[in-house]
């Protein structure tokens, strides 16, 4: 049997053992408004598309619309995760060292 590791901080985690699985989904948005050619014929502007897209891997080009991510965390990674999701900067006097501050 693998070792199971938090993806954050790659601490093991045992058989039986408390983990988390996050799920992201990244999907690019579209508003419908085609800045670059309101008019344009959409054959015209499918070729244009494929010429700037030729060459390109397939892999990248379906991450940019499309990409799932999979994570595996730990209980306090988790927990950091969940507290702040985008990792922004915050006022570490606000926060929690755990849980179980927030009883107190």
């Amino acid at each position: 049997m693998t070792t199971r590791r938090c993806h954050k901080c790659g601490r093991a985690i045992a058989a039986g053992g408390l983990f988390y699985q996050v799920g992201i989904t990244i999907d690019q948005g579209f508003d419908g408004v085609i800045a670059d050619a309101p008019d344009a014929d959409p054959a015209a502007l499918a070729r244009q598309i494929d010429e700037r897209t030729r060459g390109v891997p397939e892999r990248l080009l379906e991450e940019d619309v499309h990409k799932v991510i999979d994570l595996l965390l730990c209980p306090r990674c988790r927990e950091r995760f969940a507290a702040n999701p985008l990792d922004l900067p915050l006022d570490a006097r606000d926060l929690p060292r755990k849980l179980s501050d927030l009883d107190t």
